[in-house]
């Protein structure tokens, strides 16, 4: 239930964050951001499966949605300037942070029951880490590895 409702409010607040939507240049903001919500999710989601899978830990519905929900807390940072395979990567490792979070804090014995602490700090700090990062064109990792590789990651 929590995701069915939360699902879209993050969708909304992403794309209602640009404030403006008069011009095309800000359509294809709030579209881009909205789009990369759902690849940040996606990201975050497929991570969660897979190391659940390896780990043999079985599937668990609670850690998918904490895992989703830090995929779009990371995304918020940077919405609507990643390319989409950036927002899918920033997706998983907000995942993989969010774990370990939530593993850290059941070790130093913090009665965090709904992995809020994990979700939004964890993947919080990591989306703000990405966007200088990831950022389409003006990014560090456009800079360093596309000047070496002319045209891999423009679009």
């Amino acid at each position: 239930m929590h995701l069915v409702i939360g699902f879209p409010g993050f969708l909304f607040f992403i794309g209602g964050a640009q404030l403006e939507f008069s011009t095309e240049e800000h359509a294809n903001s709030v579209a881009r951001a909205m789009v990369n919500a759902v690849l940040a999710m996606a990201g975050a989601g497929i991570f969660d499966i897979i190391f659940d899978r390896l780990t043999g830990s079985g599937f668990r519905l609670t850690a998918l949605v904490s895992a989703q929900l830090a995929g779009l807390v990371a995304v918020c940072a940077g919405a609507n300037v990643f390319e989409g395979w950036a927002a899918f990567l920033v997706g998983m490792i907000a995942a993989a942070s969010q774990l370990m979070w939530a593993k850290l804090l059941v070790r130093l014995r913090v009665d965090d029951a709904v992995d809020a602490v994990s979700v939004h700090l964890g993947a919080g700090i990591w989306g703000i880490i990405a966007r200088p990062l990831l950022e389409r064109q003006t990014g560090v990792m456009y800079i360093a590895v596309g000047a070496r590789l002319p045209g891999l990651l423009l679009p």
